[in-house]
């Protein structure tokens, strides 16, 4: 009996990757990841063709304009990755009868809250990737209620493309002494997590155990700043010392949310699905950066 088939788009990107490298092992689907041309996402009628051709069982969306400065200046392009794009993937997953997991972010809110944030709870983004992004979730869950899941991450990063572990560890071959933002606090997360709760999403999904389309939240258990984040990537690689500044310190075109811890529990209560503390997941991805470094 053949397995089935999930179609991924954003072969490019870090849970793209993280998907890609899960399909080269023992899961339990199919997993076919592409990228542009053949997933272009501003494509529109190629895409449907894509999906008409491949008869997928359910389809993970993880393209993503992820520019976050350039966005404020590149609105519309943004937009047509962010919100146009998913609006048009949930109306042919609706046409397939097939579920869609998109993937959105923590900058939906204002980052004013002092607590974790609930997929329940209001959205207010301050900058425009924020924007198409919330507009995206929108897109896909006016055209395809009944079967879309909208899962929100934050700081995400991985062995693969660029992020903050790699651009810290960079920096730390030719300095022995950073300055590192301490006035910004989320939940980092490791791709490869992400694309293994996507995937256990699915099954439940396929196999009609669960059946409750919505948006959740994904990031691994507990929240530090990103001085915290550098403070253990550095304990774990190499000693460096840093000191903590202010974002107004490093000024940027986008402003980003002071507080976006996430808050996972609908999503663990729902599907059943433990997420990890995000310093064991940062211990196993240092473990498989080293030899490449």
């Amino acid at each position: 009996m053949s397995q089935q088939k999930i179609i991924v788009f954003g072969k490019s990107g870090q849970l793209g990757s993280a998907l890609q490298a899960m399909a080269q092992s023992n899961c339990a689907f199919e997993i076919k990841v592409v990228g542009r041309p053949e997933g272009d996402l501003t494509n529109h009628v190629n895409i449907r063709d894509l999906l008409l051709s491949e008869k997928p069982a359910g389809i993970i969306n993880a393209a993503a304009y992820t520019a976050v400065d350039d966005a404020e200046e590149d609105e519309a392009n943004a937009f047509a990755l962010n919100a146009e794009a998913p609006y048009w993937l949930a109306t042919y997953a609706k046409e397939l009868s097939i579920p869609l997991i998109h993937i959105s972010t923590d900058y939906v809110f204002n980052g004013k809250k002092h607590t974790p944030y609930s997929p329940e709870d209001d959205i207010a983004p301050i900058n425009a990737y924020g924007r198409s992004k919330l507009a995206g979730e929108w897109g896909c869950l006016s055209a395809h209620p009944s079967m879309t899941y909208v899962i929100r991450t934050s700081w995400v990063y991985s062995e693969w493309g660029n992020n903050f572990v790699k651009t810290m560890l960079k920096l730390g071959e030719s300095r022995d002494e950073l300055s590192v933002v301490d006035d910004q606090v989320g939940s980092p997360t490791y791709a490869t997590d992400l694309a293994q709760a996507c995937i256990y999403v699915m099954q439940k999904v396929l196999h009609h155990e669960v059946s409750a389309p919505g948006i959740y939240h994904y990031s691994n258990a507990g929240a530090c700043s990103w001085y915290g984040f550098a403070e253990e990537i550095f304990r774990l690689s190499q000693p460096m010392t840093l000191t903590k500044t202010s974002s107004d310190k490093f000024p940027r075109p986008a402003k980003r949310p002071q507080f976006s811890k996430l808050d996972s529990s609908k999503l663990e209560e729902t599907f059943g699905l433990k997420t990890r503390p995000w310093q064991e997941a940062l211990h196993e991805c240092m473990g498989k950066l080293k030899p490449t470094l």
